[in-house]
């Protein structure tokens, strides 16, 4: 059985995978300790804060080829983090 706390790659990748508020929500109410979560959610959004910023830049100049590829870049990551997590989480 897989246990919240015994990696910590499992955090950063949790907070990669589901964006935002969800693992902010779900970390709190399991209260898990502020700081061990804060190091890891700062490592976790700043990817995508840097992808919003260019997806919001290119939307407003008009320009689709940058907001296609920083749209698919944020997505791809979401889905590799995903991924890795299940594997870690079924791992023995």
């Amino acid at each position: 059985m897989y246990v919240w706390g015994s990696s910590k790659s499992a955090l950063l990748l949790f907070g990669v995978a589901l964006q935002s508020e969800l693992p902010s929500y779900m970390l709190g109410a399991l209260r898990y300790p502020f700081p061990r979560y804060f190091p890891m959610m700062m490592i976790a959004e700043l990817p995508f804060v840097l992808i919003v910023v260019y997806i919001g830049e290119s939307f407003l100049e008009r320009n689709g080829g940058i907001f296609a590829v920083a749209l698919a870049l944020g997505v791809t990551l979401m889905v590799i983090a995903f991924r890795s997590l299940q594997r870690e989480m079924t791992a023995p």
